[in-house]
């Protein structure tokens, strides 16, 4: 399924995220941590919607400490239900 391929590249990009919150100079500030995400789900043809993703943030409120996601398929989407062909015929034999 192609779909499925996606999954691991996609939870590659996160682990990239994640690690960058531990390196200095990177960028921490949440609603920037935000738009990464949403690039990132936005490019990732769909397999971002079965994955919760959260920021943790500092105690200032204003910087990102750490990441955590979790899979959840969806059910009725192409990563579930990869597809299903009805085939119509008057052949009654």
């Amino acid at each position: 399924m192609a779909t499925n391929s996606f999954c691991p590249r996609f939870e590659a990009d996160l682990q990239t995220l994640a690690d960058g919150l531990t390196r200095p100079r990177a960028e921490k500030r949440l609603d920037k941590l935000h738009e990464r995400i949403g690039r990132l789900k936005e490019r990732s043809h769909g397999v971002g919607r079965h994955y919760a993703i959260e920021l943790i943030p500092n105690d200032s409120g204003e910087q990102a400490i750490a990441t955590r996601w979790d899979k959840h398929s969806q059910l009725g989407t192409k990563l579930t239900h990869s597809g299903v062909y009805c085939l119509r015929s008057n052949q009654t034999d």
